[in-house]
């Protein structure tokens, strides 16, 4: 009999709870620790915090007692912000720990470039940032952005400037690790990464990507999320302002900080693709961002958030990817407040969408082309399809991830085969 997995659930927010919920309920698994990041979170019973009542294990927010756990896996499950704040150097601690990790963060395709791992110095990074709009909480760090873009106004400075805000730099906007440090950290741990999630990688490079197989030749794809934001929870990953709804129409454009972020998860999938179809190495893909808002048609309450009419109720995030001229794949993110502002992207093929959304997908080749919808009829307490997808392709690769070799994992849509009668 297979022993079952140690698992440590890192962040037990909206998907990594679902993912402690799930493994608790699943003979091939262990939950041996849990990290949260809140104090009142702080030694209470794990279940308890994601509603299934006490389970015997106790969150901490010691990084030093996840460490100290025997576990053969941690499923992180960061907020984006993550991403800019040093969750490298965390996931390096794992690597090194000798606990495998598989997460949703931006790990699905470490060699691909975007503006954040090329940023490799204090005065980049400060000019990447600074000059992304949106990315202020309040009007004190609006001013801060304000000064960072005069100060890297222009590049005579950046010498001068990468001496006296590197610490400040480090400390706040620290450089994200190179695949080869990453790569080190799996060796000395003797451990494997995998990024996954419900997308990128469980709809477009496994399920999508399975459907091209058939074709001798594909042209184009086209991928459209659609999803009615206004059920997600309250506050979830920085709350609505944070991806700009309710802001002016005209604040929202390719710099507006939701679209740079975007590049971490569709940049990674769009050198996957590249790399699924052609063969492709993520240095000769170009990935083209754009990014715009509708406005809402009326005054509307979601959660704590007022958003006003005329101002943001639609965010539609588009990244293009190119071989040279070859214009190959497009993904479109559609995320909108209230079926009343639904949108679900222009000149679709099909109708008849839920009003919380779903997935359209056209692909244009030989010796056929090829579309198709994929949606839920209803969303109920603890079954929105997009969290319990990310949640199941958590869980689905942890077997994976600890019996692979030390090094990075990316989803593969090739088939297998088993013998008949095998188990």
């Amino acid at each position: 009999m297979t022993r079952r997995k140690r698992v440590i659930i890192w962040g037990p927010g909206e998907v990594g709870g679902a993912a402690l919920r799930a493994a608790h309920t699943d003979d091939a698994f262990d939950v041996v620790g849990v990290k949260v990041f809140s104090a009142h979170k702080d030694g209470r019973d794990a279940g308890e915090l994601v509603g299934i009542g006490p389970i015997g294990v106790t969150a901490t927010t010691s990084k030093q007692q996840i460490l100290d756990l025997d576990a053969d896996c941690v499923i992180v499950t960061p907020l984006p912000s993550s991403i800019l704040e040093g969750i490298d150097d965390d996931v390096i601690e794992l690597l090194e720990s000798g606990k495998n990790v598989v997460t949703t963060a931006a790990y699905h395709n470490l060699a691909m470039p975007n503006w954040h791992n090329s940023a490799t110095t204090p005065m980049t990074r400060l000019r990447e940032l600074s000059h992304s709009n949106g990315l202020w909480r309040d009007d004190s760090e609006r001013r801060i952005m304000q000064v960072g873009r005069a100060l890297t106004r222009s590049s005579r400075f950046d010498r001068l400037g990468n001496v006296a805000l590197k610490s400040i730099a480090d400390q706040r906007f620290p450089a994200r690790a190179t695949p080869e440090r990453i790569l080190a950290a799996c060796r000395r741990g003797n451990a494997t990464l995998h990024g996954t999630g419900v997308h990128p990688t469980f709809m477009v490079e496994r399920q999508l990507m399975r459907m091209c197989q058939p074709l001798s030749k594909v042209d184009h794809i086209r991928f459209v999320e659609s999803v009615d934001f206004s059920h997600a929870p309250d506050g979830m990953w920085g709350g609505l302002r944070f991806f700009g709804f309710g802001r002016d129409i005209a604040d929202i454009d390719t710099d507006w900080f939701l679209a740079k972020a975007g590049d971490f998860y569709y940049g990674d999938l769009t050198g996957n693709v590249a790399h699924a179809l052609y063969g492709a190495h993520p240095s000769e893909v170009r990935v083209e961002r754009s990014m715009r808002a509708l406005p809402a048609k009326a005054d509307i309450q979601v959660g704590s958030a007022r958003i006003a009419r005329g101002t943001a109720a639609v965010m539609h995030m588009t990244h293009r990817g190119y071989l040279g001229d070859h214009h190959f794949f497009t993904n479109e993110e559609c995320w909108y407040l209230t079926p009343d502002n639904a949108f679900r992207g222009d000149d679709l093929p099909f109708g008849n969408f839920p009003p919380h959304g779903g997935y359209t997908f056209e692909v244009t080749g030989e010796p056929t082309s090829v579309r198709g919808q994929i949606s839920s009829p209803v969303i109920r307490p603890h079954g929105n399809m997009i969290t319990a997808t990310s949640a199941s392709a958590l869980l689905d690769a942890v077997g994976p991830t600890c019996d692979a070799a030390p090094g990075v994992l990316i989803d593969d849509a090739t088939p297998t085969y088993r013998p008949a009668g095998s188990m």
